[in-house]
């Protein structure tokens, strides 16, 4: 055993001093030895059924953490919208519901985004057919505005302002959109940005309760606002909101039977309007009547003048 040693010794010795005298000749590597081990070999997630991937883990445990803290920020917001109220000694306090909207009604996002409505009677606003301010709307305005001013940079307001079904279609979305430009012009002049606002012009539209009786018609007359982090989960929820169909036009004396479908699609067929630091608005896509999608006559609206009551005279916004 020991003699074997010695000669392979010699052996190595010899073939490396032949290697560094000769040039050009190199001293051949010794040959990987031979493994027990199996290879590994790093593989993809495989689908757990047939036709269904297996999630991200991690995916899902991000989504779980920006639904936790979107949840998170829409029950803040409604803390402090009562909170506010309540320190400001605000008299008309609003009815406040904060609303989920689920991912796949939004495009994009893949987790929950919750929406506070606040909602007012019209008449801790305006006076009957008038878009002038009430001097008791002043606070509810203040109130608003400092909600959002105190929420993240990037909150959204939407404002709706609805009517009961007395007067014509045109006019009551007509009456709707100039309130609504009045109170984002009072808004702004309250520090809210406008990029952070804009209004669905809705009219009657969107009846809660019957048209016939004098306390339905005063809950149909309301104002309400969407507040959120995320634009289209406002529209959606303002736009999908349960209202009762039956119940425009019902305080005719022979009412027009209502088709379901279209006072829903002349809901979702509502234009969207914005302002601008100009006092001018930008009426984003027009707005429809029920009769004008019923009758097919979208195209052909006749457009009406808006007028906002500012402190130098009325002007002319924009034909709607």
């Amino acid at each position: 055993m020991r003699t074997s040693t010695v000669v392979s010794t010699l052996l190595v010795v010899t073939s490396f001093i032949v290697s560094a005298c000769i040039p050009g000749l190199k001293r051949s590597e010794p040959s990987p030895i031979p493994s027990s081990e199996p290879s590994i070999t790093t593989r993809e997630p495989q689908p757990s059924g047939p036709g269904s991937p297996t999630l991200d883990p991690i995916r899902h445990i991000q989504i779980q953490q920006l639904e936790s803290s979107a949840m998170q920020e829409g029950t803040d917001r409604l803390n402090r919208v009562n909170r506010l109220a309540k320190e400001m000694n605000i008299a008309n306090k609003p009815k406040a519901k904060l609303i989920e909207v689920e991912p796949d009604q939004l495009q994009g996002i893949d987790y929950k985004i919750p929406v506070l409505r606040l909602r007012f009677s019209d008449m801790a606003f305006f006076n009957t057919n008038s878009a002038e301010f009430k001097r008791d709307s002043i606070e509810i305005i203040d109130l608003v505005a400092e909600t959002i001013k105190r929420d993240m940079p990037d909150t959204q307001l939407l404002l709706m302002g609805h009517t009961d079904s007395r007067g014509t279609e045109e006019y009551n979305m007509n009456l709707s959109l100039r309130r609504a430009v009045v109170v984002m012009e009072a808004l702004r002049d309250r520090g809210v940005r406008v990029s952070q606002m804009s209004a669905l012009p809705i009219g009657e539209l969107q009846p809660i309760q019957t048209n016939t009786t004098p306390k339905g018609m005063a809950q149909n007359r309301r104002v309400e606002f969407y507040i959120s982090s995320n634009h289209a989960a406002n529209i959606t929820v303002a736009k999908t909101a349960d209202f009762c169909p039956a119940c425009i036009n019902d305080h005719e004396t022979n009412p027009k039977p209502v088709d379901h479908a279209g006072a829903r699609a002349a809901v979702r067929a509502l234009g969207e309007v914005r302002i601008s630091d100009d006092l001018k608005a930008e009426v984003v896509t027009e707005a429809k009547t029920y009769s004008q999608v019923m009758d097919n006559t979208i195209e052909t609206a006749a457009p009406k003048t808006i007028r906002s009551p500012l402190n130098k005279g009325p002007k002319i916004i924009r034909d709607y």
